[in-house]
């Protein structure tokens, strides 16, 4: 993670124009960390060399994206990738209205309207071409290379994952993950560019309750059902109801799998890559309540 000495000296090398009247930690994600400059600009920075890699695409991406759905999301305004001997690529874009979903509590009627928009917005995210976003470079996950994500998925959480759990527990879960690789109807789906981390912490609301959504780093093509699984289980049922391109008969469902029993394993992994025992810990506890155990 940068500090405000790092930070100060990325941009003033990148953008030597822009004049640095405040420098301030804004937030931070599992790949990237934002920065608040000058009480208007969030600069957005990668904290792994894999994450600056995509950061490019993901400025691409949102440049087109913004022009073409109805609602606010990130539009890039300085970008700095590929400065020689720079070692903190970045794009900054102007931070946005809203509190993350995560943290508010909305009534009834306000979640309603929440859902609406969330079911507008994701109509037109999934209807963004996807040959456009692949000639941006996005990362394209379908058809057989989606099935052999979560095959590849697999094969690393029996060798890191299962030795954390009682033999009992792995077997049952393996047998899960046989029976779901084996239904082709959960690899049927028509691909669609996606956010790929919908959940609640990338939704922002204002006091109005209109909803702006962030954090485009997951973004790929792959499986619509994926944006519905950061949803919980009443709000993605509402918000599939105002979703207009047509559904197939097994995305609810594959959604609740992906939240229930694919993010789980996620967690732990991740975690055991950043040594961070709370991720291992809360991954776990997922794992077994999704299970019963």
């Amino acid at each position: 993670m940068l500090d405000e000495e790092r930070c100060r000296h990325a941009i003033a090398e990148a953008l030597p124009s822009l004049e640095l009247h405040s420098v301030r930690y804004f937030n931070a994600g599992w790949d990237y960390e934002l920065w608040e400059i000058n009480n208007e600009l969030l600069f957005r920075f990668p904290l792994r060399e894999n994450c600056a890699t995509r950061l490019p695409i993901e400025a691409r991406l949102l440049a087109e994206l913004a022009d073409r759905v109805s609602f606010p999301i990130p539009r890039p305004l300085h970008v700095s990738i590929g400065v020689p001997a720079h070692e903190w690529p970045f794009f900054a874009y102007r931070r946005l209205a809203g509190t993350p979903l995560l943290e508010t509590q909305p009534g009834d009627k306000e979640l309603e309207g929440i859902a609406i928009q969330l079911g507008q917005f994701l109509s037109e995210l999934h209807s963004f071409p996807v040959e456009r976003a692949e000639q941006l470079g996005v990362r394209v996950r379908v058809g057989a290379r989606w099935r052999q994500r979560y095959v590849n998925l697999r094969t690393r959480v029996a060798a890191d994952v299962y030795p954390l759990l009682h033999s009992q527990e792995a077997a049952l879960m393996e047998a899960y993950w046989e029976e779901f690789l084996a239904r082709d109807e959960y690899f049927a789906f028509t691909p669609a560019l996606i956010h790929g981390d919908l959940s609640l912490e990338h939704v922002l609301v204002d006091t109005s309750g209109s909803v702006t959504v962030i954090d485009f780093g997951d973004a790929r093509i792959g499986d619509p059902a994926l944006d519905f699984a950061g949803l919980d289980p009443a709000l993605r049922t509402t918000v599939a109801s105002h979703y207009t391109r047509d559904a197939d008969d097994t995305m609810l469902k594959r959604a609740a799998i992906y939240r229930e029993v694919i993010s789980p394993f996620n967690y732990i992994l991740f975690g055991q890559e950043q040594n961070e025992q709370s991720l291992i810990d809360e991954g776990l506890q997922k794992l077994r309540r999704a299970f019963e155990l």
